[in-house]
């Protein structure tokens, strides 16, 4: 990768129509109150940013990985000492991939539990009250519009506009593509998943999420002319009517010759975390890191209230 592009996706600046103007990724740090010696991966932050899941192969797990979950009292405070979900949704399998719905009611995963269709399935669990990280309800198979005999994985939730319906993100097959389908306020399927084409080439292409506008998609891929076996890939569009533009590699900055994988993107867009495997700074394993930018003159972005940008292409 030629000097050029590192400096150019250095300094990248995201403009979005309606949206207020960012700046640049910070370099990346690791996040050490959720990191171990062992492999920690997949994150998913709530609406508030005070709530963190991932999965973790850590000793003391019920199964070969489970999904954990990490709160802090406000966004200055450091994250607590995860906990383990426990087998009201972990199982003896490998449990992994965790998003949440909007209002944070709704939390889907990806597990290879018995009683699938295929390899990986993506399961979904309840809870009536979004403050209780340990209320969640019996997983449940989200069913054949979505599984298949392959492997379906990288779940991502995105709010649809004002009804409280969302857009599911996740990747299928090997190599896997991105698919897209609708999901009701409770996490039912509403139809057939499709593939993003625009997204989608002959390499894998996986771990979408996307901002809380609907404007800005982050996924990682090994498509050729990157940093490493995975790499971090941005695309954009003027309105949730639009394609998505042409994906661009994030740069030397996010990316290296380790890899980079399972992007979160915060709702308002101004925190990255993804994982890396054995990137120096980390841990061991695989390890969660953070990036931050900021707006562009300062200000505020209007908060996680306004959703008036929320829906969808479809």
């Amino acid at each position: 990768m030629n000097k050029a592009l590192r400096l150019s996706s250095a300094l990248l600046v995201v403009a979005l129509v309606g949206c207020p103007v960012l700046g640049p990724w910070s370099e990346p740090v690791p996040l050490t109150e959720l990191n171990s010696t062992f492999g920690d991966n997949g994150t998913c932050m709530s609406r508030d940013g005070l709530s963190v899941y991932f999965n973790s192969n850590r000793p003391g797990g019920i199964g070969s990985n489970d999904i954990l979950v990490s709160r802090r009292a406000d966004k200055t405070e450091p994250w607590g000492a995860p906990v383990n979900l426990g087998s009201a949704v972990n199982s003896s399998a490998d449990d992994q991939g965790p998003t949440l719905s909007h209002d944070g009611r709704v939390l889907i995963f990806l597990s290879n539990r018995a009683g699938g269709f295929g390899e990986f399935d993506l399961y979904v669990s309840r809870r009536t009250d979004p403050e209780d990280d340990f209320g969640w309800g019996a997983p449940e198979n989200l069913g054949s519009f979505v599984n298949t005999s392959e492997r379906e994985q990288a779940p991502h939730l995105q709010k649809r506009g004002e009804d409280g319906n969302h857009t599911l993100y996740f990747s299928r097959g090997m190599p896997p593509d991105i698919l897209s389908a609708r999901v009701n306020n409770d996490g039912e399927v509403l139809g057939d998943a499709t593939p993003l084409d625009e997204l989608n080439t002959s390499s894998q292409d996986v771990g979408v999420s996307v901002s809380r506008n609907g404007l800005e998609l982050v996924f990682h891929s090994d498509r050729p002319g990157g940093f490493g076996s995975f790499d971090l890939y941005v695309s954009t569009r003027a309105s949730v009517h639009d394609s998505w533009s042409a994906p661009q590699n994030m740069g030397g900055l996010i990316n290296t010759a380790v890899g980079e994988f399972s992007a979160d993107l915060s709702r308002d867009g101004r925190t990255l975390l993804f994982t890396a495997a054995l990137r120096p700074g980390g841990m061991g394993g695989t390890d969660i890191w953070m990036s931050t930018r900021t707006l562009n003159g300062g200000g505020d972005d209007g908060g996680d209230d306004e959703d008036e940008n929320d829906g969808d292409d479809d």
